[in-house]
């Protein structure tokens, strides 16, 4: 049986290199952007961009403020969108950020893989 995909990641304000957070994401390659909380982003200094409705599974509709993060793993870095999550929200790295450092995920092991270039 899979094991849960989930995977840390650092991200880090573009603007200040230097403020970053540790965050465990749920991956998930259905979801079109990654969530973080809210809180964590603005603690290192992200602003939103502005703000972005998103339809949820149960029909219901969401607006969210969205704005870049520079996603750290396995020592590459890549700048990617990023959902400002509030209270209740899921952590959640989603397709955008997976196909800016070319993974997908194998939904039978429950891990990244690389895709072919």
């Amino acid at each position: 049986m899979a094991r849960l995909p989930y995977v840390s990641m650092t991200l880090k304000n573009p603007a200040h290199p230097a403020k970053s957070a540790r965050i465990r994401f749920f991956v998930d390659s259905g979801t079109p952007i990654s969530v973080a909380p809210g809180q964590v982003l603005t603690k290192i200094g992200l602003r939103p961009s502005g703000t972005q409705k998103f339809d949820l599974v149960d029909g219901s509709e969401i607006e969210r403020p969205v704005g870049q993060a520079v996603f750290v793993y396995r020592g590459q870095e890549r700048v990617s969108p990023i959902i400002f999550g509030e209270e209740g929200d899921s952590t959640v790295l989603g397709k955008a950020t997976l196909a800016s450092f070319g993974l997908a995920l194998n939904p039978l092991r429950g891990e990244l893989v690389k895709l072919p270039a």
